[in-house]
């Protein structure tokens, strides 16, 4: 039998269990480990929800996505706005990794998300990623 905690469904259950076993067994070095965990959803992939425009900013202040629906017609001047920043304790995951998700959340709420691509350690030394 197996022994979940009440709040737990069966597939977060076994998602964690597969995160613990793999954890015994993937590289410890960040490099090995970042080509598992950063593979990005092209913004040209079929499984995107259509009817959405993701615009990425690179080389300015902050590098990021700007992610809205098509009845949007200027991102710049809505009046929502979510701010994203993925996980991966500043080390791990890109935010191409979340774009399906980002694209269903901007079309159901109509609503702007800026998903921040913040420089990650090892690279950059702390406080850089905290500073982004």
């Amino acid at each position: 039998m197996i022994n979940i905690r009440p709040s737990w469904t069966t597939s977060f259950y076994l998602t964690i269990k597969f995160l613990r076993f793999s954890g015994k067994i993937i590289p410890t070095n960040t490099k090995s480990f970042r080509t598992i965990t950063d593979i990005e959803i092209p913004t040209w992939a079929p499984i995107l929800i259509s009817g959405v425009n993701c615009v990425e900013m690179k080389h300015n202040i902050i590098d990021g996505e700007w992610i809205y629906p098509n009845s949007i017609h200027n991102y710049k001047t809505h009046s929502k706005y979510i701010l994203y920043i993925h996980g991966g304790a500043f080390c791990l995951n890109k935010i191409g990794i979340y774009r399906e998700f980002l694209y269903k959340v901007a079309k159901e709420t109509n609503t702007v998300i800026f998903s921040i691509n913040y420089r990650r350690s090892p690279e950059h030394k702390y406080p850089t990623p905290l500073n982004d």
